[in-house]
């Protein structure tokens, strides 16, 4: 291996170790963030849920339309919890220096299939629960086509690597 090639994959390595160390943090942020909300939604304190214009009143919900919201923001933050887990172990693979190889490509599949998943279940989940609690009221869900056609090129990407790492593997075999 070249000194240049050599310098560039330590970079390379370094990084992947900040950044796995990032997506730890953000999981463990995620998951506070989770049990914070189930527990107020759950006794019920009186507090708003919304970024949009429209706010839900926690207060006037029955028990079973906050589980409901509960369970809803749990799948949402738990694709982003797999998603985020995955990039962490794409990174792991990278740290060695194993960047074309079958399990590489397939979290960086994992990876844009929950990111897809997540970005449409969290532009539905709160239309959903304003219809929910509002069901007189008319919502609109949005949904995030740059966030699937974002998740589609990473699936094509991770394919890409799948074939590379069948190449990479042959031509070591080669003689």
């Amino acid at each position: 291996m070249q000194p240049e090639t050599r310098a560039k994959l330590e970079r390379v390595k370094r990084i992947c170790g900040i950044l796995r160390g990032m997506c730890l943090a953000a999981i463990v942020f995620l998951a506070v963030e989770f049990v914070v909300a189930a527990a107020l939604l759950v006794a019920d304190r009186g507090i708003d849920f919304g970024s949009r214009p429209i706010a839900l009143h926690v207060m006037v919900l029955s028990v079973w339309r906050r589980l409901h919201m509960v369970v809803m923001i749990g799948i949402s933050e738990g694709l982003l919890i797999a998603c985020l887990y995955h990039l962490r172990r794409l990174f792991g693979n990278f740290s060695p220096g194993e960047i074309f190889s079958g399990d590489s490509a397939r979290h960086l599949r994992v990876v844009g299939v929950c990111y897809m998943m997540w970005s449409t279940v969290g532009g539905l989940s709160f239309p959903v629960a304003y219809v929910t609690v509002h069901p007189a009221n008319p919502y609109t869900g949005t949904l995030d086509l740059n966030a699937i056609v974002i998740g589609v090129c990473v699936i094509v990407v991770s394919l890409v690597m799948d074939v590379a790492a069948e190449m990479r593997e042959e031509n070591e075999l080669t003689i």
